[in-house]
Protein backbone atom coordinates (compact mmCIF):
# COMPACT_ATOMS: atom_id res chain seq x y z
CA UNK A 1 0.00 0.00 0.00
CA UNK A 2 1.34 3.12 -0.85
CA UNK A 3 0.67 5.93 1.70
CA UNK A 4 0.04 9.38 0.46
CA UNK A 5 -0.09 12.60 2.67
CA UNK A 6 -2.96 14.93 2.29
CA UNK A 7 -4.29 17.88 3.93
CA UNK A 8 -7.08 18.29 3.29
CA UNK A 9 -8.93 22.19 4.76
CA UNK A 10 -12.64 22.19 6.01
CA UNK A 11 -12.62 25.87 6.94
CA UNK A 12 -15.07 26.41 4.43
CA UNK A 13 -16.65 22.99 4.67
CA UNK A 14 -20.29 21.96 6.18
CA UNK A 15 -19.59 18.71 6.58
CA UNK A 16 -19.76 17.31 10.31
CA UNK A 17 -17.06 15.06 11.57
CA UNK A 18 -18.67 12.18 11.07
CA UNK A 19 -19.67 12.85 7.56
CA UNK A 20 -15.85 13.85 7.22
CA UNK A 21 -14.91 10.42 8.48
CA UNK A 22 -17.22 8.49 5.54
CA UNK A 23 -15.92 10.72 3.44
CA UNK A 24 -11.91 9.64 3.63
CA UNK A 25 -12.80 5.81 4.51
CA UNK A 26 -14.87 6.42 0.98
CA UNK A 27 -11.95 8.03 -0.47
CA UNK A 28 -9.37 6.11 0.76
CA UNK A 29 -11.98 2.62 -1.02
CA UNK A 30 -11.34 3.98 -4.02
CA UNK A 31 -8.01 4.42 -4.44
CA UNK A 32 -7.44 0.81 -2.45
CA UNK A 33 -7.85 -0.86 -5.72
CA UNK A 34 -4.76 0.86 -6.87
CA UNK A 35 -3.43 0.04 -3.55
CA UNK A 36 -2.80 3.75 -2.57
CA UNK A 37 -4.28 5.15 0.88
CA UNK A 38 -4.31 8.70 1.60
CA UNK A 39 -3.14 9.95 5.15
CA UNK A 40 -5.52 12.48 5.98
CA UNK A 41 -4.13 15.58 8.08
CA UNK A 42 -5.83 18.86 8.97
CA UNK A 43 -4.32 21.58 7.78
CA UNK A 44 -5.62 23.28 11.25
CA UNK A 45 -3.33 20.85 12.95
CA UNK A 46 -0.16 22.70 11.00
CA UNK A 47 0.41 19.73 8.77
CA UNK A 48 0.33 21.93 5.35
CA UNK A 49 4.61 21.48 5.35
CA UNK A 50 4.38 17.60 5.44
CA UNK A 51 2.01 16.93 2.21
CA UNK A 52 2.36 17.71 -1.22
CA UNK A 53 -1.11 17.89 -1.67
CA UNK A 54 -4.21 19.97 -0.36
CA UNK A 55 -7.83 19.39 -0.63
CA UNK A 56 -10.21 21.88 0.28
CA UNK A 57 -13.70 21.12 0.69
CA UNK A 58 -16.12 23.70 0.40
CA UNK A 59 -19.78 24.56 1.24
CA UNK A 60 -21.58 25.82 -2.27
CA UNK A 61 -19.98 25.94 -5.82
CA UNK A 62 -17.04 25.16 -7.18
CA UNK A 63 -15.91 27.28 -9.75
CA UNK A 64 -16.10 25.41 -13.18
CA UNK A 65 -17.85 22.30 -12.20
CA UNK A 66 -18.17 20.27 -8.67
CA UNK A 67 -14.51 19.97 -8.40
CA UNK A 68 -11.48 21.19 -10.18
CA UNK A 69 -7.38 20.02 -9.86
CA UNK A 70 -5.68 23.69 -10.44
CA UNK A 71 -2.46 22.16 -8.68
CA UNK A 72 -1.45 19.99 -5.88
CA UNK A 73 -1.72 22.21 -3.55
CA UNK A 74 -4.97 23.61 -4.74
CA UNK A 75 -7.69 20.61 -5.45
CA UNK A 76 -11.01 22.06 -4.89
CA UNK A 77 -14.23 19.74 -4.16
CA UNK A 78 -17.74 20.46 -3.17
CA UNK A 79 -19.58 19.31 -0.17
CA UNK A 80 -22.17 17.81 -2.17
CA UNK A 81 -21.79 17.45 -5.70
CA UNK A 82 -24.55 16.65 -7.76
CA UNK A 83 -22.95 13.41 -10.20
CA UNK A 84 -24.64 11.43 -12.77
CA UNK A 85 -25.36 8.09 -12.42
CA UNK A 86 -23.12 5.35 -13.28
CA UNK A 87 -23.72 1.59 -13.46
CA UNK A 88 -21.69 0.82 -9.80
CA UNK A 89 -21.99 4.49 -8.12
CA UNK A 90 -19.72 5.63 -5.25
CA UNK A 91 -21.78 5.85 -1.99
CA UNK A 92 -20.31 9.25 -0.91
CA UNK A 93 -20.21 11.89 -4.10
CA UNK A 94 -17.78 14.13 -2.47
CA UNK A 95 -15.39 11.39 -1.57
CA UNK A 96 -15.96 10.33 -5.73
CA UNK A 97 -15.01 13.90 -6.93
CA UNK A 98 -12.25 14.32 -4.69
CA UNK A 99 -10.87 11.03 -5.52
CA UNK A 100 -11.44 12.11 -9.21
CA UNK A 101 -9.41 15.63 -8.49
CA UNK A 102 -6.39 13.58 -6.84
CA UNK A 103 -6.68 11.67 -10.24
CA UNK A 104 -5.62 14.40 -11.79
CA UNK A 105 -2.71 14.76 -9.22
CA UNK A 106 -1.45 11.29 -9.94
CA UNK A 107 -1.25 12.40 -13.81
CA UNK A 108 -4.55 11.14 -14.96
CA UNK A 109 -6.41 12.44 -17.56
CA UNK A 110 -10.11 12.03 -18.63
CA UNK A 111 -11.81 8.97 -20.31
CA UNK A 112 -14.86 8.78 -22.41
CA UNK A 113 -17.95 7.95 -21.35
CA UNK A 114 -18.18 4.65 -23.45
CA UNK A 115 -17.88 0.90 -23.50
CA UNK A 116 -15.37 -0.11 -20.44
CA UNK A 117 -15.64 3.51 -18.86
CA UNK A 118 -19.04 3.40 -17.91
CA UNK A 119 -18.05 2.88 -14.37
CA UNK A 120 -15.11 5.20 -14.74
CA UNK A 121 -13.39 7.82 -11.79
CA UNK A 122 -11.73 10.16 -14.33
CA UNK A 123 -15.17 10.40 -16.32
CA UNK A 124 -16.09 13.90 -15.84
CA UNK A 125 -19.56 14.38 -13.57
CA UNK A 126 -20.58 11.40 -12.81
CA UNK A 127 -20.44 8.87 -9.82
CA UNK A 128 -18.57 5.68 -11.10
CA UNK A 129 -15.29 5.26 -9.49
CA UNK A 130 -13.25 2.50 -11.57
CA UNK A 131 -9.86 2.31 -12.64
CA UNK A 132 -8.37 0.69 -15.79
CA UNK A 133 -5.20 -1.35 -14.95
CA UNK A 134 -3.05 1.08 -17.44
CA UNK A 135 -4.44 4.10 -14.43
CA UNK A 136 -3.53 2.39 -11.90
CA UNK A 137 0.05 1.98 -13.45
CA UNK A 138 0.34 5.72 -13.92
CA UNK A 139 -1.21 6.47 -10.27
CA UNK A 140 1.42 3.65 -8.89
CA UNK A 141 4.10 5.15 -10.62
CA UNK A 142 3.08 9.16 -9.64
CA UNK A 143 2.68 8.35 -5.83
CA UNK A 144 5.99 6.11 -5.71
CA UNK A 145 7.54 9.61 -5.80
CA UNK A 146 5.99 11.18 -2.72
CA UNK A 147 5.07 8.44 -0.85
CA UNK A 148 5.67 8.25 3.10
CA UNK A 149 7.94 5.17 4.38
CA UNK A 150 5.93 2.02 4.12
CA UNK A 151 6.85 1.47 8.34
CA UNK A 152 2.47 0.95 8.48
CA UNK A 153 1.45 -1.63 6.19
CA UNK A 154 -2.17 0.60 6.33
CA UNK A 155 -3.36 4.26 6.17
CA UNK A 156 -3.56 5.61 9.39
CA UNK A 157 -7.00 7.53 10.71
CA UNK A 158 -7.26 11.34 9.58
CA UNK A 159 -6.16 13.25 12.76
CA UNK A 160 -7.75 15.73 13.24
Amino acid sequence: MLRLPLVLNTSRSGLTRHELAAFVTELNRIWSQAGICFEVRSLERGFSAQSRHSLWLIRGDVPFSSGHYDSDTYIWTEDAPKLAHAPHPATIPAARTAAHELGHALELQHLPRTGSYLDALMNTGYDGYALAPFEIRRARTKATAFALPALVPTCRPPLW
